[in-house]
């Protein structure tokens, strides 16, 4: 059904195009008008025509594009062996636990949550914080992963999202600074596999 929709709505915008342009160079050659005058009036047309539903493309891309060279990334801010170094008396019978059950999702405010795995010894906390900009939404999706008693970050990664998938401007929607979309999430998992390694 989506896909109808695009369909539809290419032929219509295509065909309003065609026939504004034709009328724009038809006028634009009236009365022995040159192909110069035609031309600008085609153009005009095609803005006129293209401007109300593509004049946000290029501002989100540039304000998208800037914000993933900002901060976009996953970092560690202290590596699994040094973690695993200094909290040895907090690991005792932790390889027999299961480290991959998390604890019930606890909401902070309307932007964060936060739960505990890791046999309750780390925390993961997800921040997504919305801008209106140019029609568009804006999100910038925070995940830390924390040390549970400290409160200490060992790692965050920021990424950010265009758009919903709900809205049929396709142009406009972005679904992560990175191809493919998962790998910020794959490098937070390899640093949690290389903490249970030290463990082990």
């Amino acid at each position: 059904m989506l896909a109808l929709t695009y369909l539809l709505f290419a032929v219509t915008f295509a065909a309003l195009l065609f026939f504004v342009c034709r009328w724009a160079w038809r006028l634009g050659r009236a009365r022995k008008g040159s192909k110069t005058r035609a031309a600008l009036l085609c153009l005009l047309g095609f803005l006129v025509v293209s401007l109300p539903i593509f004049w946000n493309w290029i501002p989100t891309a540039i304000v998208f594009r800037h914000s993933c060279d900002k901060d976009a990334g996953f970092v560690a801010l202290s590596s699994p062996e040094e973690w695993v170094a200094a909290n040895r008396g907090r690991l005792v019978g932790l390889t027999r636990a299961d480290l991959n059950k998390v604890s019930d999702s606890a909401q902070l405010d309307a932007a964060t949550s936060r739960y505990k795995f890791f046999d309750g010894l780390l925390m993961r906390q997800h921040q997504s914080t919305k801008e209106h900009l140019f029609g568009i939404d804006l999100w910038r999706n925070e995940v830390q992963i924390l040390d549970a008693h400290t409160g200490k970050q060992l790692a965050r990664s920021i990424d950010y999202t265009l758009g919903s998938w709900q809205d049929v401007r396709i142009w406009l929607t972005r679904r992560s600074c990175f191809e493919p979309a998962d790998s910020l999430l794959r490098s937070q998992e390899a640093f949690l596999e290389e903490m249970k390694r030290n463990i082990k």
